[in-house]
This record gives C-alpha cells, sequence and structure tokens, in this order.
C-alpha cells in the first residue's frame, strides 16, 4: 500500500473539521448529553480510521494486516485524546492538530458532563448576583425549561432562579436552584419577577400567601401566578406586597380564540337590524361544545362575557354542551347560578358526545355559530372535527360553523391539511407560557390605561397593584370589551342629538357586559329590599364578602336602587362609554 500523500492528509483533515461542524449543527437543538457522546464518537472513530492508515502506509495490503493495524489502534487512540500516548507515530502537523482538537474536546465535554451542576451554579450564580433584574421560576423542571427559553429569547444572559415544587424533579433547567427559603433573601436594590408556575394540585394560592409573608417590606416584586381557572373567577386575592398578575392557561388559550373570532362578530354575520344607530343582532351568539373539560368551562364563561349584547330575540347568548353524566355540569351550576337558563346540557354515555352531535347536525338543529371540540384525546378531537365538517356539509348548512378543536398534546392531530386548514387548533399546553403574556403581562396593558385614566379622576383611588383579582379582572375585561363595542358602533352619528341615543343605547349595552361579567365570576343579585337602612342611606349597594349587587338587575330597575343623585348608577354607564368614543375619535 502506497504512502499517504501530503495533499491527502490536507483533504482528511478538512474532512474531519467539515464532518464535524455538519453534526454540530444537524444537533444543535438536542440535549447536551446526546450531542456531546454523538461528536465524541464521531471523533473517536475518525482518529481510528486515520490512524489505522497511517499504520498501512508502505505495507501490503491484507485483511490479516489491516485488523492487526485497526486493533492496535483502538488501543491507541484513547490513550492519545487523553494526553497520554506517544505522538511519536503521528508527527505530522495534520495529525497533531486533529489530535490536539479531538483531546481539548473530549476534556471539555468531561469537565462540562461530570462538573456541569457545579459550572452551571457558578455561572447562573454569577448572574443572579451581579445583575439588577432577576427573573425566579417556581414550578416544575418541565415548564420552567419551556418558560426559560422564552426568557432567553429576549432577554440576553438573564438571571433566572430555579425553585422547584419537588425536590425529586426530575428535569433540572439550566438556572440557578434554590428552595423557597430564598425570598427571604431578596434584597432591596434588585427587581425581582416571579412565575408561579401551574400546579396541577391547585397550591399556588397557598405559595402566594406564603410570598406575600416571606417577602421583605420594599422590594420591588412583580409575581404573575398560574391558577385554575375556576378558582381564579370564584376567589378574590389581594397580595399589595407583590403587584400580583393571576391567569389561567385555559383562559389565556380561549382569549386567543376569541380574539380571533369573537361572538358579537359571529352573530352580526347571522344579519342584524340598526336601533339608534348601533347593531343589534337578530339572534344570539349560539355556542356547541362536545366535552366539558377545564377548557370547555373557560371557553364557555368567557364566550358568554363577550356576547353580552341585546339581541331581537333578548339576550345575547346561549350555549349547548355535550357532555358525560358525572362531568360536574351540575356542580358548574351551582357555582354560576346566573347561567343555568342559558345552557342546555345534553347528557350521554361514554364516548357518545360527539355522535350525539353528528346526529343532531344531519336533523334540523339549531345553527350554531362557533363549535368547540375538547375531549381529552387531540386525535379523537382532530377525527370528530373532519367527521362534523362532513356531516354538515351535506346537510347543507350555510354559512358552516367556526370549528375549533383542543390540542393538549403538541401534536396536530391527524388529518388532511386541507382538513386541519378548515379547524382552529387551540393548543393548551406549554405555548401559553409566552413572554410577552406572562413576564411582559400584555393583557395589562389597555387595562392600566383605563384605570390610570380613572386615577385622575378620582385622586383617592388606589394603585392598580393594591388592587384585589377580581377588580384587576374587571378592569381587563372592560379594556377587552372595546372591539366588541367598535363591531356593534363603528363610528357615532354626527347629529348631536342621534349621538346622545347612540350613547345611551351603548350605555345599556355595558350594564349588560358589566352584569354578565360579574356572574361568570359567581356573583348574584343583592334584592333591593335586602338592603340595610345603614347600607341605604350611604348608598352601599354590593356585599364583596357575599359577592352579591344590588346593580345585577333589569337596566330600567338600576333607578330604583339607593344612589346619591337620580340617574347617577346609569350615568355612570354613559360615561364609560362616552369616553371610549372621545379618546376613539381623538385617536
Amino acid at each position: 500500500m502506497e504512502p499517504i500523500t501530503e495533499e491527502v492528509k490536507i483533504m482528511l483533515l478538512l474532512g474531519f473539521f467539515s464532518g464535524f461542524l455538519f453534526l454540530t449543527l444537524l444537533l444543535h437543538k438536542r440535549s447536551e448529553k446526546l450531542r456531546s457522546a454523538v461528536l465524541i464518537g464521531y471523533n473517536f472513530l475518525f482518529a481510528a480510521i486515520v490512524l489505522t492508515l497511517r499504520q498501512l502506509g508502505g505495507e501490503a495490503f491484507s485483511f490479516e494486516a489491516v485488523l492487526n493495524a485497526f486493533l492496535r489502534t483502538i488501543y491507541a487512540t484513547p490513550m492519545l485524546i487523553t494526553f497520554n500516548g506517544d505522538l511519536s507515530d503521528t508527527a505530522d502537523v495534520q495529525d497533531l492538530i486533529m489530535i490536539l482538537f479531538i483531546s481539548v474536546y473530549t476534556f471539555r465535554t468531561a469537565v462540562r458532563l461530570i462538573f456541569r451542576k457545579t459550572v452551571l451554579a457558578v455561572k447562573t450564580g454569577a448572574r443572579v448576583l451581579f445583575r439588577s433584574s432577576v427573573n425566579i421560576l417556581w414550578g416544575d423542571g418541565a415548564d420552567a425549561a419551556a418558560m426559560l427559553e422564552e426568557i432567553r429569547k429576549n432577554e440576553k444572559r438573564a438571571a433566572v432562579v430555579w425553585i422547584p415544587f419537588d425536590r425529586d424533579d426530575a428535569q433540572e433547567p439550566d438556572a440557578f436552584a434554590a428552595t423557597p427559603d430564598y425570598f427571604r433573601k431578596l434584597r432591596k436594590r434588585k427587581r425581582y419577577t416571579v412565575v408561579l408556575l401551574p400546579d396541577p394540585q391547585d397550591g399556588n394560592p397557598a405559595r402566594l400567601r406564603q410570598l406575600e409573608q416571606t417577602v421583605p417590606d420594599g422590594t420591588d416584586i412583580r409575581v404573575t401566578a398560574f391558577i385554575r381557572d375556576d378558582t381564579l373567577r370564584l376567589d378574590q386575592f389581594c397580595f399589595p406586597k407583590l403587584d400580583l398578575c393571576l391567569m389561567s392557561r385555559e383562559a389565556l388559550a380561549a382569549d386567543i380564540l376569541i380574539r380571533k373570532e369573537r361572538p358579537v362578530c359571529l352573530a352580526l354575520n347571522r344579519g342584524y337590524a340598526v336601533t339608534d344607530g348601533v347593531r343589534v343582532p337578530n339572534g344570539p351568539f349560539r355556542l356547541c361544545i362536545v366535552g366539558f373539560s377545564a377548557f370547555s368551562r373557560a371557553i364557555l364563561l368567557q364566550s358568554c362575557e363577550n356576547a353580552a349584547f341585546e339581541t331581537a330575540e333578548g339576550k345575547g347568548f346561549a350555549a349547548t354542551v355535550f357532555c358525560r353524566s358525572g362531568d360536574g355540569h351540575e356542580l358548574f351550576t351551582f357555582d354560576y347560578p346566573a347561567l343555568r337558563d342559558r345552557i342546555e346540557w345534553v347528557c350521554t354515555d361514554a364516548g357518545t358526545e360527539a355522535a350525539a352531535l353528528m346526529s343532531l347536525a344531519e336533523t334540523d338543529a339549531p345553527v350554531f355559530d362557533e363549535i368547540i371540540l375538547s375531549e381529552e384525546k387531540t386525535a379523537r378531537n382532530m377525527e370528530n372535527a373532519q367527521r362534523l365538517l362532513r356531516t354538515l356539509r351535506r346537510s347543507g348548512k350555510d354559512p358552516l360553523p367556526v370549528i375549533a378543536a383542543a390540542v393538549s398534546d403538541g401534536d396536530t392531530g391527524c388529518g388532511s391539511e386541507k382538513a386541519q386548514a378548515a379547524v382552529h387548533l387551540i393548543r393548551i399546553d406549554r405555548t401559553q407560557f409566552s413572554f410577552d403574556a406572562v413576564v411582559g403581562r400584555s393583557i395589562d396593558r389597555d387595562a392600566l390605561r383605563l384605570h390610570r385614566q380613572y386615577c385622575k379622576n378620582n385622586p383617592g383611588a388606589k394603585p392598580w397593584s393594591a388592587l384585589d383579582s377580581f377588580t384587576q379582572s374587571s378592569n381587563r375585561a372592560a379594556a377587552a370589551d372595546r372591539e366588541n363595542k367598535r363591531a356593534l358602533c363603528p363610528t357615532l352619528p354626527s347629529s348631536p342629538a342621534e349621538r346622545e341615543a347612540s350613547l345611551w343605547r351603548l350605555a345599556k349595552y355595558e350594564h349588560l357586559r358589566w352584569q354578565t361579567f360579574h356572574e361568570t365570576h359567581g356573583w348574584t343579585r343583592l334584592p333591593a329590599d335586602a338592603l340595610t337602612d345603614a347600607e341605604k342611606a350611604a348608598f352601599i349597594t354590593k356585599r364583596p364578602e357575599e359577592k352579591r349587587h344590588a346593580c345585577l338587575t333589569d337596566w330600567d330597575l338600576l333607578d330604583d336602587l339607593p344612589q346619591s343623585e337620580p340617574g347617577l348608577l346609569k350615568r355612570y354607564d354613559y360615561l364609560n362609554v362616552a369616553a371610549f368614543y372621545e379618546e376613539k375619535e381623538e385617536t
């Protein structure tokens, strides 16, 4: 066999680095352990082949010679890579460069893998110590890793602390690990952003109470906490030290769909009349839900809030829910008693909810504006969505309703791309951990502007961070409803008399919206005759601790309630609407 020429040696060296670069790029999204194992294996194999060729240089080519050379190389290569071998047989510059590179990479990888926790603790600890802004993630390792990735996309070299729910968490994100005692050590000169990630056991309310008691006074801290949607709606939280923002994964997913397909717009698409310059839909927004999951409850309640408009038939919302017996819908009506007459429950046996809907779709069923498929498995939701599309098209339904399928396992389901394009996929997974929504609190931006305007007119009003969770949610709902008002009345009439008529019509709508929001948060009506003499004298119309309000009544009955001047309660709604259109015209 001829000795290897210099040109071939250079080509081998270039081939080695090209292959190393290709594998690095191919595996850059994989775990560090897998990437390191593949690259070390590649280095060892390439070095063994090259050294085998060196030993065969000038010798007669035979199977015995090749085997002999390869076996000697298998022994010698690890020695060379770990700085224990003799380089006398590989004295060429190309060989030295390759062996030196492989050795340095192997040493660096071994140090990183063996001392990973120590290196990570030093690196992340230094960032936490010296940076003025610190992010604290409190939750499961997998959720923390997803949130950490979002933070690092938006903040270079972010200082991040991870506090696990469970000390034995198998997945550890690349963040400074700590325990809840870390909150006792917070410094006043730093700014802290805490994200309480979802807990299936709903333990975050207790953790918030722990934080309120633990965090030193005067600490600059903002807390965003995920809790169950039912807990968020039915309980009331106020932790002034924490600058708290509460959200639920299901509510964020529902909000995405509602912003894209607004109930008021879907009802208007069926036809409307114009009264006092305001569009009045011919019928209510009709929602259909298959499967009574946590997301189903969130979309049901949030859609009801966004369909609080007046229609020719009366109330603007009607829903049909196909669920299994024992799925908890009876208890749901105890939590939200005001919604009992707006929801039709269709109870079926396990696995037959979608079949009941298909049968209804083939008959003279009510025309649904939106259908939500939210059973346990993504594949089943997508299959039912495609089957429903075929059934509706055969029965001649026109226009077709909006069909949305819940996706909870990160999969896009099954079926053709054309079928998937006709269905909204609503992801209820870690895609809700977006930096803008969780850390940036995008849901608060418009609500904060409304509250600042309110504080200008009411100097004694509480700052935003001191408001309880229900009041903050109410402000967010008022801000989000502006798009609905634009749909119902894009512009006010130019005539002063017609303008006033439109504003009062919209004021009535605003009262309906406000009333529905309270009802979907567990509030009920406080009868006027149940008010005490002291409450009447002080013009008090609500009992927050009981979640009862006397103003949760018809628009025409508001004038009969205690108020410091006649018509004041109605005028509140009028002023809110007028302020929106004045701001809109100025813009």
